[in-house]
């Protein structure tokens, strides 16, 4: 008994204090990427314990194991709005408002481009699979994407790194709309997170209000747990006063289904997260792994509900895979 209960308890007290700190500071968060293996190393625990016929221990550990998976994933609430909204949202909201529901499906390629990636490759794999959208982050050489226009057509959105945060680029095979002359809006770049909002219009079926943003690892900053923070609060202030149903918001960084504090920002403006497959670490230095996270995130408004979503096997190195998501107009989907 005083091993079931020693056991139970350890565990359970651990996943308490991580739950509670969760996404708010560098070693929660870096906990919360391990638990994947700590579910691995509980299960060597137990096997142990009862090869030894240590049943108490066996089972206490069992029962605290399971007790922390749910406190990891009790649901977030609401977060509080306390960051002003840039002065062009109201600009970009008056546009939103007069958007119809979407006529047809579209295709989303997300992808972090792993460091000195050959543009060549990346190119034929965009070429290949054809997107309508493409997001690609840790973007080495923006230049590049001018090639994937002079071959598929289309536009591209490219924007640097700065404040330690990567660079990254948008294409669309349609074209970035206008709102008030202006074609796209930024927020937060020169952080270490930070977004971009533009227009992309696919023919006269679909306009989307699309939001890029990336969000800082626990590894990446000194001061991670702020600049996640701002780049958490920095989104919401938008996302709260540009609520429509076509909207879509794509994002990378290490964000696990267990960063409370982050997602309760989502649940504050009611955008739904879409189902997308883990896509990292897809291999650990030159070892092949298997993806346990889903670093490509995607939320949207109603308006929107997945057909498919995979992930894509490029070679060529790199911890993440790129991840192909097919979604379709919601109103589609319940006329069937």
């Amino acid at each position: 008994m005083v091993r079931f209960l020693l056991a139970a308890a350890s565990i359970t007290g651990a996943s308490c204090l991580v739950a509670w700190r969760a996404d708010a500071a560098w070693w929660s968060a870096v906990l919360l990427h391990a638990e994947p293996l700590f579910l691995v190393l509980v299960g060597v625990a137990v096997y142990a314990a009862l090869v030894r016929r240590q049943w108490g221990a066996a089972m206490g550990l069992v029962v605290g194991t399971v007790v922390a998976f749910l406190v990891l994933r009790l649901p977030a609430g609401p977060a509080r709005l306390e960051t002003p909204a840039p002065r062009w949202v109201a600009q970009v909201a008056g546009c939103t408002s007069a958007i119809p529901e979407p006529a047809a499906t579209l295709d989303v390629l997300q992808w972090r481009l792993p460091s000195g990636a050959d543009p060549e490759r990346w190119l034929d794999t965009l070429e290949t699979l054809g997107p309508d959208v493409a997001v690609l982050h840790n973007l080495d050489e923006p230049e590049a994407l001018a090639e994937l226009v002079a071959r598929r057509g289309g536009e591209v959105h490219a924007y640097p790194a700065g404040g330690g945060g990567p660079g990254f680029g948008v294409y669309t095979s349609g074209e970035f709309s206008l709102c008030d002359r202006e074609d796209d809006w930024v927020w937060g770049l020169d952080t270490a997170g930070g977004y971009a909002f533009a227009f992309v219009g696919l023919g006269d079926a679909t306009t989307v209000p699309l939001v890029v943003a990336r969000f800082p690892g626990p590894f990446d900053q000194p001061a991670y747990a702020r600049e996640l923070d701002l780049a958490g609060a920095g989104l919401q202030a938008m996302l709260e006063r540009v609520q429509v149903p076509t909207l879509l918001v794509l994002a990378d960084g290490p964000i696990t289904d267990t960063y409370r504090h982050l997602l309760g920002r989502f649940a504050a403006v009611g955008l739904r997260r879409l189902a997308l497959p883990p896509n990292w670490p897809v291999r650990v230095g030159p070892v092949p792994s298997l993806p346990v996270h889903a670093h490509a995130r995607a939320w949207a408004g109603s308006a929107w509900t997945v057909q498919a979503s995979r992930r894509v096997a490029v070679g060529g190195g790199g911890s993440a895979a790129p991840v192909w998501t097919r979604l379709e107009p919601a109103l589609r989907r319940a006329s069937r």
